[in-house]
């Protein structure tokens, strides 16, 4: 009896639900069913959450256009204008030194040392070719000259106290605690100088210790980013040429060598005293930085 009760139930329940299963959707249909419940479930639960759409959608949005934005008006690199190197960047004026003997000095490190004071000076600032801009960058003939410099007597007192004109070292500087610090006199006294056409600024420092000089000015807010180095030249040198083994001494050697081995050797002592040979060089200069 019970079997025929479930049996009459479920013939009820499937002639009552037979309209609506031949209404189901199937395929794409189905599928298009689905995503727009999807899409209308998204709408009411974000409609009720209005910082999450701010958060999801508009702010990335926002962080887009911003970045397309800074994209555009960034400056195009892909072809950047020629840069010009030069030492007048930093203002003027540029501060270089020279020591050159004028009694001793070779021919040729006093031609050179000329270059520096002759037209057009240093480097290609007042060349007819020049590329930098003569506006800018002008030449002056006018000042360009040798200028004396005369030194205090407080300096010369404080030179005097430590034998600076024996010993060439000027007084000492402190740099216990901070950058040095340095007293009167020291750096020894000031320098004469020429005046360039480029409008640097050109020691002459010949009978100075350079290094003394060069150490002790190199934080003096003049010179920050405005010199750059100089030249020492050297005294001539007479010598044509250095011989650091001689004929006599090879032929000693060779000599001891032989009686030791009881041998003869043939070796032209010329030839090796040739190859121990030094030539001075004619271009006597030094370069500081």
């Amino acid at each position: 009896e019970n079997n025929n009760d479930q049996e009459q139930f479920n013939e009820y329940s499937t002639d009552e639900w037979s309209s609506y299963a031949d209404e189901r959707y199937t395929s794409i249909s189905y599928l298009a069913v689905q995503v727009s419940g999807l899409f209308i479930k998204r709408f009411h639960r974000t409609k009720r959450n209005i910082k999450a759409l701010l958060s999801e959608i508009l702010l990335p949005v926002i962080f887009i256009f911003l970045a397309i934005l800074f994209i555009k008006i960034a400056p195009d690199d892909s072809n950047p204008p020629p840069l010009i190197l030069h030492p007048w960047h930093w203002g003027k004026p540029n501060y270089i030194f020279q020591s050159i003997s004028i009694n001793q000095s070779s021919l040729l490190s006093k031609s050179i040392q000329q270059t520096f004071i002759q037209s057009p000076s240093l480097g290609t600032r007042c060349m007819t070719s020049t590329i930098l801009d003569t506006q800018l960058y002008p030449c002056d003939s006018a000042d360009a000259g040798y200028y004396e410099a005369s030194t205090s007597e407080e300096i010369m007192n404080a030179l005097n106290n430590v034998d600076y004109y024996k010993t060439r070292i000027s007084p000492k500087c402190d740099c216990w605690q901070t950058m040095q610090k340095c007293p009167i006199g020291a750096r020894g006294p000031l320098p004469s100088f020429d005046k360039t056409e480029t409008e640097d600024t050109l020691y002459r420092l010949f009978g100075y210790n350079i290094s003394d000089w060069v150490v002790k000015t190199e934080f003096l807010e003049e010179y920050l980013m405005k010199r750059f180095g100089g030249f020492e030249f050297l005294l001539q040198n007479d010598l044509n040429s250095i011989d650091l083994l001689n004929e006599t001494l090879i032929n000693k050697l060779m000599y001891t060598i032989s009686q030791i081995n009881k041998s003869t050797s043939m070796i032209d002592a010329a030839k090796v005293a040739a190859l121990f040979r030094v030539y001075p060089p004619q271009i006597s200069v030094n370069n500081f930085s």
